[in-house]
């Protein structure tokens, strides 16, 4: 299912066209549905049940180490199965390691995306990852130092807002704000010189 309708669609495109025309920047737009898999996460946390589930059999009763061993075995294996859909491993990932995920592939998607190179140094990139509730601008050098802090700013509210998994979601670019508190707009960050801002 996609994140977006196609007037949604066209009506991202439509802001950042408009958006280009008035500036010299080049401006992408990039909404992931994820930016990690966290397929570590419940075999980890499984592998440490596991660990456990032997000791209170050891203790605790005379079944053979062979049984013991074969219950240790199928608990991680129901416990690795169980914690695998998506919506458990995000919640089985500390939400300050799916943050750092999902900058790291905002700068990746910087870099992919030629912005890093572009005339001027005037690219910028919206970089929203809907799982992970993080969203994150990232301008190039020239393009930062000529734009006002205070313009940055105004750029992060609605991108910070946007919430395209939300149900029942206004049509737009800027989709609803439920359940908007808990998202995370990482800092506007500068391609260049240490200089971003929260």
């Amino acid at each position: 299912m996609p994140l977006f309708s196609e007037a949604d669609e066209a009506a991202i495109a439509e802001a950042i066209a408009n958006a280009e025309n008035a500036t010299s920047g080049e401006i992408v737009a990039v909404v992931t549905r994820d930016s990690g898999s966290y397929l570590y996460a419940p075999i980890l946390w499984a592998a440490l049940a596991a660990l456990l589930i032997p000791w209170p059999f050891i203790y605790l009763t005379w079944l053979p180490v062979q049984w013991i061993y074969l219950g240790q075995l199928l608990g991680f294996v129901l416990l690795a199965a169980s914690l695998s859909p998506q919506r458990i491993r995000l919640a089985l990932v500390p939400r300050s390691r799916k943050h750092e995920r999902a900058h790291r592939r905002a700068v990746e998607q910087f870099l992919v995306q030629n912005l890093a190179t572009t005339k001027g140094r005037t690219g910028v990139l919206i970089f929203v990852s809907a799982a992970e509730r993080y969203a994150e601008v990232i301008a190039d050098l020239e393009i930062y130092e000529k734009v006002a802090k205070e313009r940055w700013q105004a750029i992060a509210v609605p991108v910070a807002s946007l919430n395209p998994l939300a149900p029942g979601r206004n049509s737009g670019v800027a989709g609803s704000t439920k359940g908007s508190a808990a998202w995370r707009f990482g800092k506007i960050r500068c391609n260049g010189p240490a200089a971003s801002f929260a």
